[in-house]
C-alpha cells in the first residue's frame, strides 16, 4: 500500500470524503456507541480506493487508531486477525476501544472474510468501525449484510458515476499542481468529455503513466471475476445456454469503450 501520494496531498480531492470523514468522526466522539459498518459502493475504477485510503490517513492524523488491512496468501487469516486484535486490545487505554478497520474489495481477500473481521474484534472486546471499499457488480454475489460482517449499516454512500460540479471545477488546478499543465488555461486543453468519471481517468490514463497499472489492474480484475459468476451470467442472459465467456466479451467491450 503506497501512502506517499496521500501525505505529500497528491490524491485528487472528492467532495464526499469530508462528508464521510465527518459522520465517521462522528462515530469516534459519541460514547457508547456499538462496533458499525461503512460500506462506499461504486463502479469499478471510480477512485474508491482512493476515497478510503484518504479517510484512513485523515483519521490517523486525528489519533484514532486505522488499520489499513491488505489481502495475503495466508490459510488461517481468521486466526491472525484474533491475533491482531488481541495485541491492539492490550494497547487500547491509549486509543481507546473503538478503532476504524478498511478492507478494501473484500471478495480478493480470499479466506478473510468481513464477517471474520467482526467476530475477531468481537473476540478481543473491540469495538470498531468497519470501513469497506465495495464494487456495485460484487454485490450481485454478496449482498450489502455480508460486505458489513454481519454489523448494522450506518454509513452507506454510492460513489456516483460522474464529478460533482465543484470537482469539475477543481480538475483542472490539479492537473497543474500534478505538473501536467503550466495553467488552468493550459489544464483546460488537456479535459475533454464529460465529467464522467470514466472519462477522467481516460485522460490521467494517457497523461499520468503511473496510473496506467492501477486502472489497468483494476479492470483486469473485474474483468476476470466475471467467469466466477455463473449465476450473474444466467440472469443477465436469462438462459443456461451460453457460458460466462459471452457475458466477459460484452464486459470486455463496455470496459474497453469506457475506459
Amino acid at each position: 500500500a503506497r501512502w506517499d501520494p496521500f501525505v505529500l496531498d497528491l490524491d485528487f480531492p472528492r467532495t464526499c470524503s469530508q462528508d464521510l470523514l465527518a459522520r465517521i468522526t462522528e462515530y469516534f466522539a459519541t460514547p457508547f456507541r456499538q462496533s458499525t459498518a461503512c460500506i462506499v459502493s461504486g463502479s469499478s475504477v471510480t477512485g474508491k480506493t482512493i476515497i478510503l485510503k484518504r479517510l484512513a490517513l485523515d483519521l490517523a492524523k486525528t489519533g484514532v487508531l486505522s488499520l489499513w488491512l491488505k489481502p495475503s496468501s495466508f490459510q488461517d487469516s481468521p486466526r491472525i486477525a484474533r491475533d491482531l486484535f488481541s495485541e491492539v486490545a492490550k494497547i487500547e487505554s491509549h486509543y481507546g476501544r473503538k478503532i476504524a478497520v478498511f478492507m478494501d474489495d473484500p471478495l480478493s481477500f480470499g479466506s478473510l472474510s468481513p464477517k471474520d473481521i467482526t467476530s475477531a474484534a468481537q473476540f478481543a472486546d473491540v469495538q470498531i468501525i468497519l470501513i469497506v471499499g465495495s464494487r456495485t457488480s460484487d454485490q450481485a454475489i454478496w449482498d450489502r449484510r455480508e460486505h458489513a460482517g454481519g454489523l448494522p449499516l450506518e454509513i452507506q454512500y454510492d460513489l456516483l458515476d460522474n464529478l460533482d460540479d465543484d470537482e469539475w471545477g477543481r480538475l483542472p488546478g490539479y492537473l497543474v499542481k500534478l505538473g501536467v499543465a503550466s495553467d488552468e488555461n493550459a489544464a483546460k486543453e488537456h479535459i475533454a468529455g464529460s465529467n464522467a468519471t470514466q472519462d477522467t481517468l481516460s485522460m490521467l490514463f494517457w497523461l499520468l503513466p503511473g496510473t496506467q497499472v492501477a486502472i489497468a489492474s483494476s479492470l483486469r480484475e473485474e474483468y476476470h471475476r466475471l467467469g466466477d459468476v455463473a449465476g450473474l451470467t444466467k440472469v443477465i442472459l436469462g438462459t443456461y445456454g451460453q457460458g460466462s465467456a459471452a457475458l466477459k466479451s460484452a464486459y470486455e467491450m463496455v470496459a474497453v469503450a469506457a475506459s
